[in-house]
């Protein structure tokens, strides 16, 4: 993957530098009618875990009875956001050979996945995605997607330090998007992290470093995680494509 060049990666791009990064679309039964699959995020993780991105104006199946409760109060554009979300973690969870169950919310707005099943949501503007894969084999699943779009000045100094920003160096053509690019890192580490910490991290409780040549990032961790052995296992990868940004963590089971 070249990131060189900066906001303008295109899928073609991706394929060409790494054959093993595609788009395939699919279609399952069960799944919403009519609904095509995009599994490209498959690249973020390791083998074992399972992606599915969903795009909207598609036909999405309506909130399962485990979902509804939460969904009061709900109208147009949330409402059809949060169902695009359930519907891929369902496409995701049945590519893993799972049943496509409802996923209910937690106390923090978190989803409670089935016993034995570690995962996340993500959503975009106009599509939503998730990864699952099974707790033997994974501790935790973090996923993020972003617009490949340069963040604000003013929230630079919140999201990461000076150092970060210097190790991404010339590897991306704006710093505002490499600020993104770390927001939505520090985003997928917390996504991964919550089920096993249950704690709010700031964005300066961790430092992201990125391999522009890999497609790899890593962290290192200061202030409530402390430098947590459990955690030192994390492994990032990250992707532009289609003008998004889309970043994945994974924590390995070895006991």
């Amino acid at each position: 993957m070249d990131v060189e060049t900066g906001i303008s990666v295109t899928q073609h791009d991706l394929l060409a530098a790494r054959p093993w990064i595609g788009t395939l679309w699919l279609t399952m039964s069960g799944t919403p009618p009519n609904a095509q699959i995009i599994t490209v995020l498959d690249a973020l993780f390791p083998s074992g875990a399972t992606t599915a991105m969903l795009a909207a104006g598609g036909v999405v199946t309506a909130p399962a009875p485990e979902e509804l409760a939460f969904t009061k109060g709900f109208q147009g554009k949330r409402l059809a956001e949060f169902g695009l979300g359930r519907a891929s973690a369902r496409c995701a969870l049945q590519r893993l050979g799972q049943p496509a169950v409802g996923i209910p919310v937690g106390r923090n707005r978190e989803p409670l996945w089935p016993p034995g099943i570690v995962g996340s949501i993500t959503h975009a503007d106009n599509c939503a995605a998730a990864v699952v894969g099974l707790k033997p084999t994974f501790t935790a699943l973090g996923l993020d997607l972003e617009p490949a779009e340069p963040l604000e000045a003013s929230l630079w100094e919140r999201i990461s330090r000076p150092a970060e920003l210097q190790r991404l160096g010339g590897a991306l053509v704006t710093p505002g998007l490499g600020v993104r690019l770390i927001f939505s890192a520090k985003e997928s580490v917390y996504k991964a992290l919550w089920p096993l910490t249950k704690q709010f991290l700031d964005f300066h409780d961790l430092q992201t470093w990125f391999d522009a040549e890999s497609g790899c990032f890593s962290v290192t961790f200061s202030g409530k995680t402390g430098d947590a052995d459990e955690f030192t296992g994390l492994e990032g990868r990250f992707l532009l494509a289609d003008g998004l940004i889309a970043t994945g963590v994974s924590l390995r089971n070895h006991s």
